[in-house]
């Protein structure tokens, strides 16, 4: 049986201590993955748009966003990739520190995938980059519109 192609994450977080945490919580899941990190929302849509720097990046399988972050918020850059077409669709899990009800809903108001607050446990992490994973697993599942 072949091994399944790496999922392709990216990671849109400036908090190296957060960047750090998540990495230790995607090797703890074992799940094959290809981690990428931009720091700010302007990094982010380049990383997208494969520009500058990102040239020849790969297509994200899921997109961990915090809201919180240098340049362009987090709830813009999930705003600019749902409404631009040129960026596939894929899960976006908006992963913050916020539990204000004002970005949860804002969250979801722009497709948001899903609104996760950051853990504080690595224990914690790993329950919810799991479930980040399985999202990807449950698209790639799903039937296609139109296929037989």
């Amino acid at each position: 049986m072949a091994e399944a192609a790496p999922i392709v994450v990216l990671l849109v977080e400036d908090n190296p201590a957060d960047v750090r945490m998540i990495r230790e919580a995607l090797a703890v899941t074992r799940a094959p993955h290809e981690l990428h990190v931009v720091e700010d929302g302007e990094q982010a849509l380049d990383f997208l748009a494969r520009r500058g720097a990102h040239e020849g990046a790969p297509r994200p399988d899921v997109m961990l966003l915090d809201l919180n972050i240098p340049k362009i918020p987090g709830h813009e850059v999930l705003r600019c990739i749902r409404n631009d077409r040129s960026f596939p669709r894929f899960p976006v899990v908006v992963l913050t520190g916020s539990r204000l009800e004002q970005d949860i809903e804002e969250s979801f108001a722009c497709n948001a995938t899903e609104h996760i607050v950051k853990p504080t446990r690595l224990y914690e992490y790993v329950g919810e980059i799991a479930f980040a994973l399985g999202l990807v697993r449950r698209l790639a599942a799903a039937p296609r519109p139109g296929a037989a």
